[in-house]
């Protein structure tokens, strides 16, 4: 947001994609990348609370110590109901909330 960070990820992805060039990560969505290397998502699930930051991410976030964030946590499983991508966020929300636009 305004150049400063107020979301972090780390993305788990399964092990058919050790072998795949990440570099494409930088330029497009993860969810484009996973269905460019033929994965197909099913469903997903989120999970929300709120939390402390971990100590690694105060810094990155620019939060201060033992900060309260929206942590968030996705499950994103293919049609045979494998696991196929796990990530962990967590946001600043006192600088984004946190917003989900649905349109029919």
């Amino acid at each position: 947001m305004n150049g400063a960070p107020y979301i972090y990820y780390t993305h788990y992805l399964p092990a058919m994609l050790v072998e795949v060039d990440l570099s494409a990560l930088q330029e497009q969505s993860l969810y484009r990348f996973i269905k460019e290397n033929d994965i197909e998502l099913a469903n997903f699930r989120d999970e929300f609370s709120v939390s402390s930051a971990p100590p690694r991410f105060e810094e990155l976030l620019t939060l201060d110590k033992e900060a309260q964030v929206l942590r968030m946590l996705r499950f994103s499983y293919d049609d045979m109901g494998n696991l196929v991508e796990y990530s962990e966020g967590y946001y600043n929300t006192a600088m984004q909330l946190y917003v989900v636009h649905f349109d029919e």
